[in-house]
């Protein structure tokens, strides 16, 4: 997964495409043994070919492959940036690569921050201009019962995921009583409630999308 949204990130521009070895994607996903790294890298770039989400061909002699995106629903198209303003998207921020956090989130950390974006709900009072953000969005929280069936992801998923996250700095977790008609006070369960911490979200509508802003389909 990291590798494939980094794939997203680094080609944004057209003609979609890259020259980099295995052993830099390595780096930028995070894994520090160079040998292993590039072998995983290569391993992974395959399978993403084999997939239909890029097109792998072979550099000249001593150069590094040449890697193009395919369309990111996997058909084997051809990539078709998003514009923003069609469609259904999310976006993620670029701070997810330029602190390095990519390389520190594990797969279902990953997988959790996709959803924490994807469930996003920046209020209507937002200011437009960036400046100042009251209030602050609504907390995200996810019910154990039926999380599988409406997400596709275990429950040991989605706890070492929000663990992780939490750790990482990306969300901040509070923790609230509630009993089982959703009201405070009766200490009939616990529930977390999950908070992108600021530089996380997702960047403001009105920021146009440019080349270090990657937008993946909802659908």
């Amino acid at each position: 997964m990291a590798l494939l949204l980094s794939l997203w990130w680094v080609n944004s521009q057209h003609p979609y495409d890259s020259h980099r070895p295995a052993s830099w994607w390595a780096d930028l996903i995070g894994i520090s043994d160079a040998s292993k790294g590039a072998r995983t890298v290569t391993a992974n770039m395959q399978e993403l070919a084999r997939r239909q989400f890029v097109r792998i061909d072979a550099g000249d002699p001593g150069m590094a492959n040449t890697v193009t995106l395919l369309d990111d629903m996997g058909t084997g198209e051809p990539y078709v940036r998003p514009d923003g303003t069609t469609g259904s998207f999310f976006r993620v921020p670029e701070q997810l690569w330029t602190t390095g956090t990519i390389g520190k989130l594990s797969g279902p950390a990953l997988a959790m921050y996709l959803m924490m974006l994807y469930y996003y709900r920046r209020p209507e009072a937002a200011d437009p201009s960036g400046r100042q953000r009251i209030p602050p969005a609504p907390p995200v929280w996810f019910a154990t019962k039926g999380f599988r069936d409406s997400h596709g992801l275990s429950e040991d998923t989605r706890l070492a995921g929000i663990r992780a996250l939490e750790e990482a700095g990306v969300i901040d977790v509070d923790v609230i009583s509630v009993d089982s008609s959703g009201a405070t006070g009766h200490r009939r369960f616990r529930r977390q409630l999950l908070t992108l911490t600021p530089r996380f979200e997702p960047p403001l509508p009105s920021t146009a999308p440019g080349s270090r802003i990657t937008l993946l389909p909802t659908s």
